[in-house]
């Protein structure tokens, strides 16, 4: 019998701000894995909201602060290291709007940090914030 696999879509935020920094989130304990790693914010859709919906949401559930969607930098697909579910995610380039990131009731996210994107390379990074960041670079040299 072959096993169920739970397929699953996801949103990431490369969030700018009005200086060029990034807004990078830090996995607490009651994040699902990866904690204390650095991440960028995003999370997975819910049942009629699209993409650019969730990615508003969540981010306003794990920072407290409003965002504008810009464009899709880029995709991944990938299965969970224990091969039980299957992800396709989608990377977005975010305006920064509103509010002051902080630790909100859902505290998933235990700390932000606004940083340029060289100083974001040097954190310990989970693994897929490290390929978003990739994409991201790669999408500003085809974008200059």
């Amino acid at each position: 019998m072959a096993k169920e696999i739970l397929f699953k879509v996801g949103t990431g935020a490369i969030i700018i701000n009005s200086k060029d920094k990034i807004l990078l989130g830090l996995r607490g304990p009651k994040a699902r894995d990866q904690h204390y790693k650095w991440e960028l914010l995003g999370g997975l859709l819910n049942a009629g909201e699209t993409p650019e919906e969730t990615i508003k949401r969540e981010v306003l559930e794990e920072a407290g602060i409003n965002i504008e969607p810009i464009d899709i930098i880029g995709t991944n697909v990938r299965y969970s290291a224990d091969e039980t579910e299957f992800w396709i995610g989608m990377t977005y380039k975010c305006r920064y709007i509103s509010g002051k990131p902080h630790v909100t009731e859902f505290d998933r996210v235990i700390d932000h940090k606004w940083l340029d994107l060289q100083d974001c390379l040097k954190m310990e990074l989970t693994p897929m914030t490290r390929y978003q960041l990739d994409q991201y670079k790669g999408w500003l040299k085809r974008n200059d």
